[in-house]
Formats: structure tokens, sequence, C-alpha cells
């Protein structure tokens, strides 16, 4: 039933436990996984003081390439796992808004099912559910496993 697993992170420690269900999940049932950070468009201009000034195209390729960074160090964590588990993986690191560039990737890649933390880097905002998990299970035409923190 479930040969393709998207695994969204954020690199957060509740996205690093949610991708170990995922890939273990993945192993148990002899699928693939593809492993998916997106760049908030709204956190490129979080770190930047832009208080009375013009910002350089620059400072916001800077800030962009930074979080980059930080999505492919994320997905290769999830790459580790999955190849100590011998499960099959692809990785891609996006730039969008997080709920609808997961979605728009499950559906281009024909995944079966979308495996996510139920809080990432905005947890505190949510008390029951990150916003972004919440968007996705609310939105998804596929079943979406929520992994609870650990």
């Amino acid at each position: 039933m479930f040969k393709k697993i998207l695994i969204a992170t954020d690199g957060s420690k509740p996205s690093e436990h949610a991708a170990r269900v995922g890939v273990d999940l993945a192993a148990a049932i002899g699928g693939t996984v593809k492993a998916v950070y997106v760049v908030d468009k709204g956190r490129i201009l979080e770190n930047v003081d832009i208080s009375g000034i013009e910002l350089s195209k620059d400072v916001l390729d800077g800030a962009r390439l930074g979080l980059q960074k930080e999505g492919r160090i994320a997905t290769e964590y999830i790459e580790k796992l999955a190849r100590a588990s011998g499960v099959k993986i692809q990785t891609k690191v996006d730039i969008g808004s997080p709920a609808e560039a997961i979605l728009k990737s499950a559906d281009e890649n024909q995944i079966d099912a979308i495996v996510i933390g139920s809080k990432g880097r905005t947890g505190l905002s949510k008390v029951l559910l990150g916003s972004v998990a919440e968007k996705v299970v609310r939105n998804s035409k596929i079943p979406v496993v929520v992994v609870p923190e650990a």
C-alpha cells in the first residue's frame, strides 16, 4: 500500500524523530523515501534587520543560501538514516510555502503517504499541531502520518 513515502523535515529535533519513524516504516514495507525540506519564503528575511534600510540582492541571496544549506543538512540526516536501513532515498530542498510545497512534491512524485512531525520550528505557536503539519493534514489527498514529539 505505502511504497513511496515523503518525509517532510525542517531540521528540528521533532522532525528528526519523525524522519526515524518514516525511514523505519519504509524499511518495514520495502518502500522508498523522498525527503523534502522547504525553505519558507518568510524565513528568508526573518534574521535580517530591515529597519530603515533597503536590502541588496546579495543580502537576500545570502539569507536564501544559508537556509538552503540548512535544508541540505536536514535532508542529509534523513539520507544517512535511509542508507543505514537499506532504504532507497531521494532528497529535495525547495523554496516556497512549506505546506503547499510538500503537497505539490507528494503529487508530482506519486507519493503514497506523507510523514511529518507534529511540531517543528513553530511548535510553540500551535497548542496541538504545528501549523505546517495541520495544513498538510487538512489539504492532503493521501494519508498523512503525524508523528508526536518523542
